[in-house]
Order: C-alpha cells, then structure tokens, then sequence
C-alpha cells in the first residue's frame, strides 16, 4: 500500500506541529506580553484556553468522527489548524489571540481523536506498533526542538513566526491524505444536546480546576463541572442514542485499565519538567538558557527510545514493555524525592535520562494496547478518549503542584528560607507522584489481567 507512507509522514507533521507549538509558546511568553502590553502573567490565558478547548471538544469531535470518517475529520482539523495559526500570527489584539487559540484547540480536538484511529485503520497489525512509536517519537521531537528553534524564531522573526511555520506543517499534512483511502462509516444520528452537555461540563470543570487555588469561584464552577458530567454519563449510560458508547469503555477492562494507567502517568509525570526548571533557576542560579540545555535531556531519550519500543510491542507483549517504562520512571521519581539545594547535577541529569526512558518505554506500547482492544467503528474514541486522559492528567498535576506550592511557600522570593521552602515542596510533589507511578501501574496490571482472562 504505498499511500502508506504519505499517512505516517502526515500523522508524524501534525504530531511535530502539535507538540512544538504546546512547548515553544512557553518560550514567546514575554515577547507576546510585550507586543499585547499585557502582564506576563496574563500569557496564561492564552495556554488554559487552548487546553481546555481541546479537552472540551474531545467528546462532541469523536462523535463526530465516527459519523463523518477518520480521514475526513484529520483533514478538516488540520486545514482548520492551519487557518487558525495565521490567524493567531495576525491577531490584532490580545483577546482575538485567545479567540483563535481556543479555535485551534477545537480544530486540534478533530486531529487527536483521528491520529491514531488512521494508522490503525490503514497498517498492517504487525507493523501497527512501529507507526505509533514513530509517531510518539515526532511527538517528543517537537518537545525536543521547541526551547532552541522556539527561541530562535523567537528573537530573530518574532512569536509570530512560529505559529506560520506550524501552519505549513498542517496544511501540508492535509495535502499528504489526498491518496489515502476515504472511509465511509455507518451514518447515525448525532446527540447534539448530550454533546453541548459534555462541552459545558468539561469548560466548567476544568476552568474551575485551573483557578479553585487563587480564587474562591473556581470552587463552585469546579463543583458545577462535576454536577453536569456526572448528569452527562448518566445520560449516556441510560439513552438509547447515545452520543458516545461509555459502556464500551466501563465494560472492556483492557480498554479502561489502560487508559486509567495513562492518565495517572502523565498526572506523577508532566511537572518534573516546570519543577526542575525552578530547581535549577531559582535555586541553583542556573540561567535560562542553561537551564533549557539541562532539561531537553528528557524529550531527548524519549524521542529516541519511542520508535524502538513501539517496534518492540509488535513482536513482544506491549503490556511488559509499558510496565518496565512505569518502573523506570518510579525510580527517577524517588531520586527526585531527595532533591535538595546540594543535589549534585549528575543525579537531576540521571533523573531525567531515566524519566525519558521510562516514558518511552510506556507511551507507544499502551498506545498499541489501547487501539488494539476496541472494534475498528471506535478507533475514533479509542484515539481521543487518549488525548482527553493526556490532558486530564496534566490537568490534575498542574492542580496538584499548584496547590503544594500555593500552600508550602510563605517566604519572599530569593531569601534562605524560600529555598528551602520551595525544595521541600519539590520532595512532597515528587514523592507524591512516585506514590501515582504505583497507581498507575496497579491500573496497567488489571488490564494485563483482563487479557488473561478472555475466553
């Protein structure tokens, strides 16, 4: 099949795009708080408001998917994705760049829910394993890239550029599909009021969960997020139209067992970057661009060891080489544990080789679990159901690290006490999200389990 090709290279552009811009935005901070004259602190907005739209979207996007083919909603997110990131680079305000990058977050919804419903739907089951590890591999690449080419076109274009060079990636992705065979799935009838349900749930939850510390409302919206999600799968459990087949999920406990083992994964594991930065900055006086240096060992390992491990799942049980990862980033966790303001470099450096190889190891493979324990008319939720417990583990962290420093921290910036104040946090987090580490692979575990035991 020599259309093959052209689809891995698109769903490995579109992968690239997704990650660079996620991570290099955080480089082009203080350039778009200058060109906007708002507060750096402001900048925010513009990350929760991609975040939570794509997490918001998810659901009502595979429902979508599922009625209008995967191949179609990958070339509509990615077109859309496009278009939004010129507008973005041509925004003429700060409130129209929160616009287009909630946009964007809608139209990036579309590619997740499809990136790996299309490899799955067109490889070969033995080659199936490879084409995730490839993509996950693209996936830490971009992370990779982002601190050097982010800053680069940073200072020497401006912000802007960033967003025109990932529109190009997009728009060249959807040019890439034109060979590619067009599904055509059974039509069904969309629950549009279920899916307005779940995209209110999920904006009211999670904007709850990104300001509950700082600001009381954040509590009632918080808890009015759980109230209409919870009404939300209560509807979908008991309709006879439902907008997604939840049982599917509750029912099929590979499916759910893996997908709980990932959230819980990116939960102990998405702020050891941020923490190391301000470990490395603000208590070792590193600069930046040092500290930058230091931290790209991570997505480094990860891009390298992804490829392999996902090889690796099509010839050995994907379940083993996942729980190795869970091991492997276990026991970076409890070195970062100890940390402290004498921690010697080559320990962080260790911390951070084996956090990359053990996210290696894991996410390809209990990618490969996930698409190979649902029927081919749910690869579309199989696909996004793993980029909404992605997003709602980093969700969880960001809440989780918030709330320990919010609470640890009563010192003035740059004092003695601060510092230790703040590694104290640092070893209450990371011993917390060795404990998760645990979790997440007891969750791994039953899913190995329910293999075991099919007839």
């Amino acid at each position: 099949m020599p259309f093959v090709r052209f689809l891995i290279l698109a769903v490995c552009i579109n992968s690239f795009c997704g990650s660079f811009m996620g991570s290099s935005i955080f480089i082009a901070i203080p350039a778009i708080s200058s060109d906007f004259h708002v507060p750096p602190e402001y900048i925010s907005a513009v990350i929760n408001a991609y975040v939570i739209a794509v997490t918001a979207f998810l659901v009502p996007t595979i429902a979508i998917v599922q009625r209008i083919g995967h191949k179609r909603g990958f070339v509509v997110g990615s077109v859309v994705s496009a278009i939004t990131s010129v507008l973005i680079a041509l925004s003429p305000n700060f409130y129209t760049l929160i616009a287009f990058r909630t946009l964007q977050g809608l139209s990036n919804a579309f590619i997740f829910s499809t990136t790996y419903a299309l490899l799955i739907d067109n490889i070969d089951s033995k080659s199936k394993g490879s084409a995730i590890g490839m993509t996950t591999a693209c996936v830490y690449a971009g992370i990779s890239c982002a601190p050097f080419l982010g800053g680069f076109l940073t200072d020497t274009i401006g912000w802007w550029s960033m967003f025109i060079i990932s529109a190009c990636g997009n728009f060249s992705a959807a040019l890439l599909c034109r060979n590619i065979p067009t599904d055509n799935p059974e039509p069904h009838k969309l629950a549009y009021l279920k899916g307005i349900l779940s995209l209110i749930g999920f904006v009211t939850f999670f904007t709850g969960l990104s300001m509950f510390i700082n600001n009381h409302d954040g509590l009632y919206l918080l808890a009015a997020g759980i109230v209409l999600l919870t009404f939300y799968v209560y509807r979908e459990l008991t309709s006879k139209n439902p907008l997604l087949k939840l049982s599917v999920v509750l029912e099929n406990r590979i499916l759910n067992g893996s997908l709980l083992s990932s959230m819980f994964h990116y939960l102990s594991t998405f702020a050891i970057t941020m923490l190391l930065s301000m470990h490395l900055q603000l208590i070792n006086g590193y600069t930046a661009s040092m500290a930058g240096i230091i931290l790209v060992i991570q997505p480094v390992v990860q891009c390298l060891v992804s490829p392999f491990a996902g090889k690796a799942a099509d010839r050995f049980s994907p379940h083993m080489i996942s729980f190795i990862g869970l091991v492997i980033s276990g026991s970076s966790l409890c070195i970062l544990s100890f940390i402290e303001p004498k921690t010697p470099f080559y320990m962080i450096a260790l911390a951070q080789f084996l956090s990359g190889l053990g996210f290696g190891l894991f996410s390809a493979p209990n990618s490969t679990i996930i698409m190979s324990s649902v029927p081919r008319e749910y690869y579309a939720m199989g696909s996004g159901l793993q980029a909404l417990v992605r997003n709602s583990g980093m969700a969880f962290c960001m809440a989780m690290v918030t709330s320990v420093l919010f609470y640890a921290i009563n010192s003035e910036e740059g004092t003695t006490l601060y510092i230790r104040e703040l590694s104290a946090a640092m070893q209450i987090i990371f011993t917390f999200s060795a404990i998760l580490t645990l979790i997440s692979a007891l969750f791994l575990l039953r899913s190995f389990r329910a293999i075991k035991q099919k007839p």
